[in-house]
């Protein structure tokens, strides 16, 4: 079954059912794995190799023409090609959100030079070396040509450019005047023969008001010839159900190609996080593409269900890029999932310690708009406790309309005590209400605070260790009929994958570790879809 939007590229090999489709029980584990949809078990097969990038990429803040614009995107294309040089058996490779410009745009005239049109008439078509589309759109040819020469299925995010009232075009959001340009933020997959055969928009905008978003979410997705089924999302589409709901349960996709331009907001929720509570709430794989341009922006990884196969997460303000990669070689058998290795850069040529959120590059390009990093206009309950060596079964509840949340630990060990002493000062946060102006959210939290009643502001840096630490959720009342799905979450220091046992049933996260460890935040997201 295929999808509209999506074909079955030549070089498949056997028809691909749902019990087959799994990157990670196909590709990268070299247990024996059952499928909860399948009808049998599934061997790797040895030399399927999945890649992500986590690109700084190349960029200009100001207005350009469209020879310039092309020449920014095939550098930070360039920079794409160089780093999948480096394996050259990479099956499928993934590229970040805005990774060819980054997110310079005041207006939707910034972003129309960057912008090229696709060929919406035939999801064959091979754009390299096609002179017809070398013209019309010379970013997709150039991303034809790599994945032609690498062998390899690449899924590139970019500017597309369509026009109003063109019928092969979904729906969009805004009333627009026939014949007016229109502009998608577009994830594309292209197959080993260079050829265009998935086309995705991105449903949920995230303040990005120079780009269109389709009136009703669009589900696509795209067969390979290593039997995988992949589904598209970029970025803020991660935080509602549809179009992922219908990727799951109405054409059986079990692995997700993500590009995104996270803005972290540490220690309430990162990238890394994010990404993994989304395959463990779903049962899903994802390859999640982010940016390594900062702390405020960085977060990239290769999950399973059941844990973190590789991930990368910057807390510098230095640029760095990083390729993630997993295969059959590079997992084992005796890797513990539960307990998720970060790669945590520690470069620090070019950063600038005097950089605030408030004028931080790229984290937000207009000034017109909400600064994400800094609006924290939820009407949260805020319950500080302070934790020090003497701290022992401790326990903190509170509660907030149709929810309550409580904390607990047996005991604490503060490494780096403080000015004030060993006290480490933490808080139980609570919201059941409108996040940020954004979505309906279900939210327990305890974060390590940055100062005694500073506990939202960014940090990544915490000194204590909770043992046995207790995080629950419990639901008062429904009204209306709201439906929750829960993301858990837990962040070590300097912003790493903690690791965290869930019960789901009693909406539960706990620590994985006999003796605790180094924790920033554990969070439960409850969702309203």
């Amino acid at each position: 079954q295929n999808s509209p939007k999506g074909k079955m590229p030549p070089r498949q090999l056997v028809p691909v059912s749902v019990g087959q489709q799994s990157l990670l029980m196909g590709m990268m584990a070299i247990v024996v794995i059952v499928s909860t949809m399948g009808s049998g078990p599934i061997v790797a097969v040895e030399g399927d190799v999945a890649a992500v990038l986590e690109l700084s990429p190349t960029f200009v803040q100001q207005q350009v023409d469209p020879a310039k614009a092309l020449s920014i995107q095939l550098t930070n294309l360039a920079q794409f090609d160089q780093h999948l040089a480096q394996n050259a058996s990479i099956d499928i490779a993934v590229l970040g959100e805005y990774a060819l410009y980054a997110p310079v745009f005041l207006s939707r005239e910034w972003v129309l030079p960057y912008a090229y049109e696709l060929p919406l008439d035939d999801l064959t078509t091979v754009a390299c070396n096609n002179a017809t589309w070398q013209s019309r759109s010379p970013v997709l040819a150039r991303v034809s040509c790599m994945a032609q020469q690498r062998a390899s299925y690449l899924v590139i995010n970019l500017a597309e450019r369509a026009t109003c009232g063109d019928p092969r075009i979904p729906r969009i959001v805004r009333n627009c005047t026939e014949g007016e340009p229109v502009v998608f933020n577009t994830q594309i997959a292209v197959d080993r023969n260079g050829a265009l055969i998935a086309i995705y928009r991105k449903s949920h905008l995230f303040y990005e008001y120079e780009f269109d978003a389709p009136l009703v979410p669009d589900a696509v997705y795209f067969d390979t010839d290593f039997n995988v089924r992949f589904g598209a999302l970029i970025c803020f589409d991660i935080m509602f159900a549809e179009p992922a709901r219908t990727l799951r349960e109405k054409y059986g996709v079990r692995d997700f190609v993500y590009s995104t331009w996270w803005v972290n907001k540490a220690p309430l929720i990162n990238a890394l996080q994010t990404q993994m509570a989304f395959a463990l709430t779903f049962d899903v794989n994802i390859l999640a593409a982010g940016s390594g341009l900062h702390k405020y922006t960085s977060g990239s990884g290769i999950y399973m269900p059941t844990g973190a196969l590789d991930t990368v997460y910057n807390p510098t303000m230095s640029p760095e890029t990083t390729l993630l990669t997993a295969s059959v070689a590079s997992s084992s058998s005796s890797s513990s999932f539960s307990s998720p290795h970060t790669r945590i850069l520690h470069n620090n040529k070019h950063s600038n310690p005097h950089l605030s959120a408030a004028d931080s590059p790229l984290l937000w390009p207009s000034s017109s708009r909400p600064n994400p990093l800094l609006s924290y206009d939820s009407n949260y309950t805020i319950i500080p406790f302070t934790v020090t060596n003497e701290s022992t079964q401790v326990r903190v509840t509170a509660s907030q309309n149709s929810i309550q949340c409580a904390f607990s630990f047996e005991r604490a060990v503060v490494t780096m005590p403080s000015a004030s002493g060993d006290a480490s000062y933490f808080a139980l946060i609570v919201l059941d209400g409108i996040y940020n102006h954004l979505f309906p959210l279900s939210l327990c939290a305890v974060t390590r605070c940055k100062l005694p009643g500073n506990c939202l502001d960014f940090h990544l840096n915490t000194d204590t260790t909770l043992v046995a630490w207790q995080l629950q959720a419990k639901i008062l009342s429904e009204s209306g009929g709201t439906h929750r799905t829960w993301y858990p979450m837990a962040m070590g220091n300097r912003g790493s994958l903690l690791p965290f046992v869930w019960q789901q049933d009693s909406l539960l996260a706990s620590s994985a570790t006999p003796n605790g460890a180094d924790i920033l935040s554990t969070t439960l997201w409850g969702l309203h879809f």
